[in-house]
């Protein structure tokens, strides 16, 4: 029973003993810092990127504008395919400009006959009004020659109805001269209306023949062509509709081959024209390529519409190129070294503050630590450069210090430390 007792009261000592050291760690914890000796290694940053490999200059394969309308595919060459100079490359369908063009003989003989039948017309109802005016004057004269206006001979009734017969003959002229001008004018403007229509079909049998005449497209020198892609990745296939003036693929010239790549942007911080490039292809990874950044885009965009991520269009210019294994289109990935120093202080990224506006760290000097002015140079994910304000052997906090443990601090070698609380 006594050895029992004993037992239960060793148990007891032991918990209380380990609440206590808990309790004396959890309280120290709270009033450390750790620190780390800031030393010169090597810093080199490097940012990934995918894109294809893509040509400087290329000849547009475009639909012939002088089809005034839309054009149906009926067949294309496999894009990627090689192509000598004369090749077909793209044919399309002819239905359409076939009715159209008959549409257009069609409309063409039907206003010739109509202008012709017009033009009898004209002719029919012109004679038969000269003919009217003409006897419409022979009255007038006769009726002026042997108007009746002696007041000794006929009496004044006679002589009114002469009078009014005169004026009405001389009235039947003017009327009848009138009407072959007014029947003239209308029967050519209808002439003329009809001639419209014929110029019309006379442009839709041009357009037909144009276009018959364009229903292949050739190629304009030897090389590979490359489809011209829409904003969904998709080529132009058999079956659809392209209007005049589309561009539809391209002959690359390989000579101008380079890398167009996109990097997130978040990481093109550092990236500037000139960088060095590792270039590999996906098809061929364990064979790097060099270059060099030649530009990157001002404006960062998004690569799918509705996807809200942003990336920098950058083009990398290939300093070596093998165009067996190298074609426009290939896809490609891309090591951006936007930093390569051999010698570097540095410190993670959490070691940097702010005070009083400026960009400081917290240096430890005579058992303290004291906020030092510093000016940064490149950074990666978890560290900076330090351009200036430090010196090799400093020890810096990894972390803002408070009032409470601006002292807690230990110097016990390089490298990350952590301090005992007091």
């Amino acid at each position: 029973m006594r050895r029992l007792a004993l037992t239960a009261a060793a148990l007891i000592l032991t918990c209380l003993t380990g609440f206590g050291l808990f309790g004396a760690l959890r309280a120290g914890s709270s009033t450390t810092v750790g620190t780390m000796r800031v030393t010169n290694d090597a810093f080199r940053l490097r940012v990934t990127a995918e894109g294809t490999l893509e040509t400087a200059r290329a000849t547009p394969i475009t639909v012939t504008v002088r089809s005034r309308r839309p054009m149906t595919i009926a067949w294309k060459i496999a894009d990627g395919a090689p192509v000598k100079e004369g090749q077909v490359l793209f044919r399309f369908d002819p239905t359409d400009f076939d009715r159209e063009l008959e549409t257009g003989k069609t409309d063409r003989a039907k206003s010739d006959f109509q202008i012709d039948n017009a033009t009898a017309q004209r002719k029919s109802t012109l004679s038969k009004l000269s003919l009217d005016a003409e006897l419409a004057s022979k009255e007038l004269k006769v009726s002026e020659s042997y108007q009746s206006t002696d007041e000794q001979v006929f009496s004044k009734l006679e002589i009114l109805s002469s009078a009014i017969d005169t004026r009405l003959a001389g009235e039947r002229k003017v009327h009848a001269e009138t009407s072959f001008d007014i029947q003239g004018q209308l029967a050519t403007a209808g002439i003329e209306l009809l001639e419209i229509e014929g110029h019309k079909a006379d442009l839709k049998i041009e357009m037909a023949k144009d276009a018959l005449n364009e229903l292949e497209i050739t190629a304009p020198h030897d090389g590979i062509i490359v489809f011209e892609r829409n904003w969904q990745g998709q080529t132009v296939q058999i079956g659809e509709t392209c209007w005049p003036g589309q561009t539809l693929a391209g002959l690359p010239d390989l000579e101008t081959l380079q890398a167009e790549v996109w990097v997130l942007e978040a990481d093109a911080g550092g990236i500037k024209a000139g960088n060095p490039v590792v270039v590999t292809i996906e098809s061929r990874p364990r064979r790097p390529f060099e270059g060099v950044v030649s530009s990157i885009d001002p404006i960062a965009r998004r690569r799918v519409r509705w996807v809200p991520v942003q990336y920098f269009r950058v083009v990398v210019e290939l300093l070596e190129a093998d165009l067996s294994v190298m074609k426009p289109g290939a896809r490609v990935k891309a090591e951006i070294v936007t930093a390569d120093l051999e010698e570097a202080l540095t410190v993670p990224r959490q070691a940097i503050g702010s005070d009083q506006g400026q960009t400081v760290v917290w240096r430890l000097e005579g058992g303290g630590f004291t906020a030092t002015p510093v000016e940064l140079g490149p950074t990666s994910v978890s560290r900076v450069v330090i351009a200036s304000g430090l010196e090799p052997g400093d020890r810096v906090a990894l972390r803002e210090p408070t009032p409470s443990n601006n002292t807690d601090s230990l110097e016990t070698g390089d490298g990350p430390l952590m301090g005992n609380g007091s």
